[in-house]
């Protein structure tokens, strides 16, 4: 969508998009703004998001009341484990959960990072396989 939320209610389940793209270089050439989007689903009260190919855009910076954000790792085409971080520390999620990563590396240096003590947020972070 271009419009930074459209909301669509499908019965109980309340569904919001959520700009998701590049801010610049990589990024920015394979995940243009206006071609793709995250989503804020809500199920029972609790406010689930799924970021898509996303770096942390100030969309997803200014979301809140999120139960579980699913976030992919994958620089320089999404969010960087810094920037990640930087979302999470926004946000905070009661649960921040990688659902996609480039590497070890970078699952673990947001691990690091996010689960440094300053936020609540508790962060799921399982091995895929390779």
């Amino acid at each position: 969508t271009d419009e930074p939320t459209a909301k669509a209610v499908l019965g109980s389940i309340e569904v919001e998009a959520i700009a998701s793209h590049g801010l610049g270089g990589q990024a920015m050439l394979w995940h243009p703004p206006g071609r793709g989007n995250g989503y804020v689903v809500t199920l029972d009260g609790r406010r689930l998001y799924v970021a898509g190919s996303t770096e942390a855009v100030p969309e997803m910076l200014a979301l809140q009341d999120i139960y579980l954000a699913f976030l992919p790792l994958y620089p320089p085409y999404a969010l960087s484990p810094e920037s990640a971080a930087q979302a999470v520390a926004a946000f905070e999620p009661d649960y921040a959960y990688i659902y996609q990563y480039d590497s070890r590396r970078s699952r673990d240096g947001f691990v690091r990072l996010a689960g440094d003590g300053r936020s609540r947020t508790v962060v799921v972070a399982p091995e895929i396989g390779r």
